[in-house]
């Protein structure tokens, strides 16, 4: 040997572990006699050694611990005899706080500016990895810039009525964070009748990205990713019978949380979906052919009563 060289829990080329975790990976393989099993960091760097199994023990996840790490297995009698294997630890921070003192903006405490004035907010983050950094107003991604000092600003040329309202600094970094649409549950009536398709549209901001969890109406749902963690979910049913009017639930969510949607179908009346439908434009058309009616007498008069003149 070596032979049949094992790491686990099973790793490909990489593995991702996030601030103040624990983790525990081992390495062994198929030996006789027994291997020298070594842990090594970054090439050069000997974590510990042992017989037979050897267990690299990460008691709290730090950025220090990410790099490049080797299990090497030896023959202990003769150390040609060698097998390894490498993967790299990227390390993410679990919860990215931002610093008060780092959030900065031109606004006034009572958060009030002069109409017609140049304004800028601006937002600093942080974080290791560096983070994406967006301005939203509601659930509206604003176009930013850069400032010297790497702040995300969000710059307001001429201010007026129109800019009033909550904007948020955003910032995100690798970490599963939420499904927000700034509402918990959306609730929604649909009137139609039997034969009808339903379509609707539903947006809201999330990470990772979200999946339907729950569908009694059996929507087909497609997901369209507008913006950085936006999404535009497009939502299609045909009515199918009686049983369809009735309340439906629909959840949309993540490992963060959960959007619910409840759509109540109701039944159109008939007469009057059919008057819509048809009445009014009839309606119309026979006015139009009125006022044409109206219109070609009145000239044909006129034309009469110059024929008359001696």
């Amino acid at each position: 040997g070596p032979t049949n060289l094992v790491i686990s829990p099973k790793s490909k080329e990489s593995l991702t572990l996030y601030e103040n975790e624990k983790e525990t990976i081992n390495c062994s393989a198929d030996c006789n006699p027994n291997c020298i099993i070594t842990w090594k960091k970054d090439i050069d760097t000997t974590i510990t050694e042992s017989i037979a199994k050897s267990s690299l023990l990460l008691n709290i996840v730090s950025q220090n611990d990410s790099g490049d790490y080797t299990c090497l297995a030896e023959n202990p009698e003769n150390k040609s005899h060698s097998l390894s294997k490498q993967f790299h630890i990227f390390f993410l921070i679990k919860n990215i706080v931002v610093d008060a003192a780092k959030i900065k903006s031109t606004f006034k405490i009572d958060n009030q500016v002069k109409e017609y004035s140049k304004t800028n907010l601006s937002c600093r983050v942080d974080s290791y990895p560096f983070s994406n950094i967006s301005w939203l107003r509601g659930n509206k991604e604003l176009n930013t810039t850069y400032n010297a000092k790497n702040e995300v600003v969000l710059h307001f040329e001429n201010t007026s009525c129109d800019d009033t309202g909550v904007y948020q600094c955003s910032a995100f970094n690798g970490k599963p964070r939420f499904v927000n649409n700034f509402e918990n549950v959306l609730e929604t009536i649909v009137a139609t009748f039997i034969g009808r398709e339903i379509e609707m549209n539903v947006s809201l901001q999330a990470n990772p990205s979200p999946e339907v969890l729950r569908n009694d109406f059996g929507f087909d749902t497609e997901f369209f990713e507008t913006s950085n963690t936006m999404f535009n979910v497009a939502l299609k049913k045909l009515v199918l019978s009686e049983y369809d009017f009735r309340q439906h639930t629909l959840i949309i969510g993540n490992s963060q949380g959960n959007l619910t949607i409840v759509i109540k179908v109701e039944k159109k009346r008939r007469n009057l979906a059919i008057f819509y439908e048809y009445g009014i434009p009839l309606i119309v058309l026979i006015l139009i052919s009125i006022l044409v009616l109206i219109f070609t007498l009145f000239k044909r008069r006129k034309h009469n009563k110059e024929g008359n003149i001696c």
